[in-house]
């Protein structure tokens, strides 16, 4: 399951032709923005 993951976020990686510092980036925005929407779901 791990080596699939990997191989699976690589290919996504290269498909929007994002090196790794700006994956990691995107998804710590996307983990940022997921956690907003969570906490005001939570706490309406």
């Amino acid at each position: 399951m791990f080596r699939w993951h990997k191989s699976a976020t690589k290919q996504f990686r290269k498909a929007l032709g994002l090196s790794k510092y700006q994956f990691l980036w995107l998804t710590f925005g996307n983990g940022l923005l997921i956690g907003y929407v969570l906490a005001f779901l939570a706490h309406r």
